[in-house]
């Protein structure tokens, strides 16, 4: 894999997203930073289902919610 400018890694904090980072980073010696904005969430009533129907609505009124502040905003049980 060639890899071309990059100057810096991004990590959620779990461990097997910091693993990977490690394995990715030690070839361009840049120590990855991690970042807890982009660690994964529980979907909630929403795990295992496809993302379409009445799952990508509660999924797009989610993503909607955050994008206008209100970052508070759950689905069901996630």
């Amino acid at each position: 894999m060639k890899l071309r400018n990059i100057r810096k890694i991004y990590t959620s904090p779990i461990l097997r997203a910091r693993e990977t980072s490690r394995i990715v980073s030690s070839d361009l010696e840049i120590e990855p930073q991690l970042l807890d904005e982009i660690r994964e969430f529980h979907v909630g009533e929403l795990e295992g289902q496809l993302i379409e129907g009445e799952a990508e609505r509660a999924f797009l009124e989610l993503v909607r919610s955050w994008i206008d502040g209100k970052i508070d905003k759950r689905i069901p049980n996630g």
